[in-house]
């Protein structure tokens, strides 16, 4: 029986390819070691001078989208209407 799920990665809200992803049972040491180790030789760039780094500060930034802000707001409201 084969079962199927969907999901959806941080990487995979990027426009276009950012890293590699693993999922399920490619997640083991002979697969993610010789994929990472690869990032830190900096052949895709060293931290912040890499793509892969400023991509994933972008996703990151459109995905928190001021969530601190919004539940505080969320919070003075309700306070404001007891």
């Amino acid at each position: 029986n084969a079962s199927f799920c969907w999901v959806r990665t941080s990487a995979g809200t990027a426009a276009s390819f950012v890293v590699p992803e693993f999922l399920q049972a490619d997640v083991r040491a002979d697969v993610l070691g010789p994929a990472l180790e690869s990032y830190l030789d900096g052949e895709h760039g060293h931290g912040k001078d890499s793509g892969w780094y400023d991509a994933f500060r972008s996703i990151h930034e459109r995905l928190r989208r001021s969530a601190n802000e919004r539940a505080a707001d969320a919070v003075v409201e309700l306070l404001n209407t007891k």
